[in-house]
């Protein structure tokens, strides 16, 4: 991957944003503001949010603010549980949610549930 891609730009703002500033009041059902995802995950999991926001007509999503829907359940090594990630951009927010499961030890997947 060539230093300057537009991904590897994507997900250095997206990182940066969701440390930022909060957004507007938690969406209804939310447990806490936050996310149970490590880095890598929430990183990774940033990738398809960010195309999901510019799939629904936003090609600047600016703030990102995840909120735990769901806290985790299961024995360590699969616990699952969902967030809802409201992104911010282009004068509006957008909710996202997503699924997230523990597979092993050392890994962990999402998937972004149809609204």
């Amino acid at each position: 991957m060539r230093k300057n891609s537009p991904t590897r730009f994507v997900v250095a703002a997206a990182s940066l944003a969701l440390s930022g500033v909060a957004l507007a009041a938690a969406p209804a059902g939310s447990v806490e503001k936050g996310s149970y995802a490590n880095q890598v995950l929430a990183r990774d999991a940033l990738i398809g949010v960010t195309a999901k926001v510019r799939s629904e007509g936003c090609s600047n999503p600016e703030r990102y603010q995840p909120y735990v829907m769901q806290k985790p359940s299961g024995s360590a090594g699969s616990r699952t549980w969902s967030e809802q990630w409201v992104v911010q951009g282009c004068g509006k927010d957008y909710p996202v949610t997503l699924d997230f499961r523990e597979e092993g030890a050392k890994g962990a997947s999402w998937h972004i549930v149809s609204n």
